[in-house]
């Protein structure tokens, strides 16, 4: 289910055969950012990168969920302060191609367009990953057995969500799931602007293609949670997200400034060109930063475009409540309802979907063609 879109419809994925891609994840250092006074896209690669997503081989099986899904029952504990992931997490590092620091600092925000705004205020500072997570950096994660936090695990460990954001152990029977690998069934494309034209790309996972630095899709939000732990980090909140994608205090419409609005892939990996002869204009799947000029004044990459992306937050329609200092989200168990959000426009969105400001919703074992995530850390 979608908020601000007009729904997504699910249909049959094309097979894409798939070969399997090398694992690598080098290390990065954080980027001190743009600053205030514009973007800076360290690392972003060009804009005229290839999609590059071939085949070396035959599709995988892959293996697909049959849907298992979570009990949806939250622990009423507190969250444990030490506990190391069963896979060894990382205590550092980022993922990917580094980070972007964003510090603390007040910013307007809104709940969807339209809506009256309200402040909130970060007191601490973060730093979220310039790009979102790639193929090579989920192969790590596979390829180390796909290790899980324990229960009761803080995801957020001497941060200001230490005790509000853990690990379950409910929830580990949907991060194992495998729909990842698969080029039919769970992993379904996804549809939501019917009045584009009638010609719709039809794309499989990511996992397993060329190059390793194509954005990794198809992941389920346990899966991008129990990932984002494994590599020290942690799933960004809609407040965090926002924050960023905004300007901060400057209060964007969207994460390079309030002009220009896209109309090529330059600055967005969207619908692009018009979009009049289909929804693939800018030929996804392409390379994680393939649009440098939509960099946000952190350097953080592809926050509208490319793939939209899980965010921590339960989400509800029903939830309103002014966002107080280091908000953590809507708690699972306050009658949510409605999955997790999920932020930033996707490949095959329109421009109206590109601004920061607009919410959108998505069940935690829903894997979608269009839909990544990346990760970020505290900075105390």
């Amino acid at each position: 289910m979608r908020r601000a879109r007009l729904g997504w419809i699910p249909l049959t994925v094309a097979a894409l055969a798939m070969g399997a891609g090398a694992a690598c994840f080098p290390g990065f250092a954080v980027t001190s950012g743009g600053g205030d006074g514009g973007a800076s896209s360290s690392g972003a690669s060009s804009s005229g990168a290839s999609s590059g997503a071939t085949s070396s081989g035959g599709a995988s099986s892959g293996g697909t969920s049959s849907g298992a899904t979570s009990s949806g029952g939250t622990s009423s504990g507190t969250a444990s302060s030490g506990g190391a992931s069963s896979g060894g997490a990382s205590s550092g590092g980022f993922a990917d191609g580094g980070g972007g620091y964003v510090p603390p600092g007040t910013f307007a925000y809104v709940f969807s367009s339209g809506d009256p705004s309200a402040t909130a205020t970060f007191s601490h500072g973060f730093v979220m990953d310039l790009t979102e997570v790639t193929v090579a950096g989920f192969t790590n994660w596979v390829n180390a057995g796909e290790p899980l936090p324990n229960d009761g695990q803080s995801l957020d460990p001497g941060g200001p969500y230490a005790s509000q954001m853990y690990w379950q152990a409910a929830w580990n029977t949907n991060a194992q799931s495998e729909d990842f690998k698969a080029i039919t069934g769970n992993c379904t494309q996804a549809q939501d602007l019917v009045s584009l034209g009638s010609v719709v790309t039809l794309l499989s996972p990511t996992y397993g293609s060329t190059p390793t630095t194509l954005p990794i899709n198809c992941v389920n939000w346990y899966q991008a949670a129990a990932y984002c732990a494994y590599v020290g980090e942690r799933l960004p909140t809609q407040a965090e997200w926002q924050y960023e994608a905004v300007g901060r205090s400057h209060e964007y419409t969207y994460p390079w400034g309030d002009a220009p609005t896209p109309t090529d892939c330059s600055y967005s990996i969207w619908v692009g060109d018009g979009g009049t002869s289909g929804y693939d204009g800018c030929g996804f799947p392409l390379p994680v930063g393939s649009a440098p000029k939509g960099a946000s004044i952190d350097g953080v990459q592809d926050l509208e475009g490319s793939l939209e992306e899980w965010i921590w937050d339960a989400f509800s329609y029903s939830d309103n409540t002014p966002w107080p200092t280091d908000y953590a989200g809507t708690p699972e168990d306050a009658g949510a309802s409605d999955g997790r959000d999920v932020r930033g426009g996707s490949w095959i969105s329109p421009v109206s979907s590109l601004q920061s400001i607009e919410p959108a919703n998505e069940g935690q074992t829903g894997v979608f063609t269009n839909l990544g995530f990346r990760c970020v850390k505290t900075v105390p």
